[in-house]
């Protein structure tokens, strides 16, 4: 068993915990360079600061049963001054090999592995017959070369910045975590346009479904089976979902984007179980007929923005504000017939921008860009089948454990 993800464990079923001696770390630190190397990028070299907390942090995890991060005043406090980037990878499994091999199948670990980082510290455990690791990852303007423009690239099991695709045709969800693996359940039935969204204002995104037929919405509040926690309508037949934070408050709420009108309609509060949502807030024109929306916070300002994605042509187009005008950015990313979403695939879950990403219905691929600028994927991966649409946002923390879609 290899875990790279945030889990419980009864501390009654804890062995006492026995520090690994430092030939573990210096494992580690081998198997790490010799990666870069293979990439054409530079040695990390020890830091001894950076590996006092780093086997603080693992005693940590195995004393009280949990994998999970370092906060970032922690990591800052050990990074010490000079710093342009700190990133993160914590483990659990059987030996060294094994971990990092698992790291570096998970992109968002891989991308710390390989940043532009140059100093690590490396701290080991061992409990119950498993090994736990954390790796502490460093970039100091000290003449090795380190442009992370302080990036903080804490890769986890909450998932943040992941992707997930939904099967129209049978309800079928499969959300990945960043280490690669699937949980799926199914949720709605067929026809029903799938999105997630923060209902209870946890930090989670949950799944929330919107009925054309009829405007009904169904709202959980996990990423399990099961039944809506919440439903109401809104809009009209044909109407397209909106989910996102329009108004800065940390919660998400359902808006409606109409094509016949290329109007959005704004809305900043959830509806009441089977009851219409009544007026929008406020509304405004933006976009031609045909463009499909999609929602992000593309300039980081805590509100979610709209976009319009022209799929005949791969042309992307947002404003940073809610209001009628020309788009603030427009590129073109992608081919005809590509899916679109956003989110921070870049910084997974840190502060930074939402940028676009791509499901292609006809290879099950899916394009994720680190930036909202015409060029190639930054990142691809292969997920999804033909009848499915896309999802992306901040899962939580995730069961995992399934089997994942197979594209055909």
């Amino acid at each position: 068993m290899i875990l790279l993800v945030a889990m419980t464990l009864s501390l009654s079923a804890l062995a006492p915990a026995v520090n690994a001696d430092s030939g573990t770390e210096a494992e580690f630190l081998s198997k790490i360079n010799a990666t870069r190397a293979a990439e054409g990028l530079g040695a990390l070299q020890l830091d001894d600061a950076l590996r006092s907390h780093a086997r603080s942090h693992t005693d940590d995890m195995v004393a009280t049963g949990q994998i999970f991060h370092s906060t970032e005043a922690d990591l800052t406090t050990a990074a010490g001054t000079g710093w342009s980037g700190i990133a993160e990878n914590v483990g659990k499994g059987k030996s060294p090999t094994s971990l990092h091999d698992a790291f570096m199948a998970s992109p968002a670990h891989r991308m710390n592995t390989l940043g532009d980082y140059n100093y690590v510290g490396i701290g080991t455990d061992t409990s119950g017959g498993y090994l736990y690791v954390t790796v502490v990852f460093v970039g100091r303007d000290d003449g090795i070369a380190s442009d992370t423009s302080g990036y903080n690239t804490f890769a986890d099991s909450e998932s943040k910045g992941s992707v997930g695709v939904v099967d129209i045709s049978t309800g079928e969800w499969n959300l990945l975590d960043l280490a690669g693996n699937t949980t799926h359940f199914f949720y709605g039935t067929p026809g029903d346009l799938p999105f997630v969204g923060d209902w209870d204002c946890d930090g989670d995104e949950t799944p929330g479904l919107y009925r054309q037929s009829d405007g009904f919405v169904y709202l959980r509040n996990s990423n399990l089976q099961g039944v809506a926690n919440i439903s109401f309508f809104v809009g009209d037949p044909a109407d397209v979902p909106l989910a996102g934070d329009f108004d800065g408050d940390g919660c998400d709420t359902i808006s409606i984007y109409r094509p016949s009108e290329s109007r959005i309609y704004v809305i900043n509060d959830l509806g009441v179980n089977g009851e219409g949502l009544g007026q929008a807030d406020f509304s405004y024109i933006f976009g031609n007929p045909g463009d499909n929306p999609f929602v992000g916070d593309f300039d980081n300002d805590l509100v979610d923005e709209v976009g319009l994605h022209r799929e005949s042509t791969g042309l992307v187009y947002f404003r940073n504000t809610h209001t009628q005008g020309n788009a603030d950015s427009q590129f073109i990313f992608g081919d005809p017939g590509d899916k679109i979403v956003a989110a921070e695939w870049a910084r997974r879950g840190a502060p930074g921008p939402e940028t676009v990403g791509l499901f292609r219905p006809s290879t099950g691929n899916i394009f994720l860009r680190y930036t909202n600028s015409q060029g190639n994927a930054n990142e691809t991966l292969t997920y999804g089948v033909a009848t499915a649409l896309p999802v992306a946002g901040d899962f939580g923390v995730l069961t995992g454990g399934d089997t994942p879609p197979q594209p055909g």
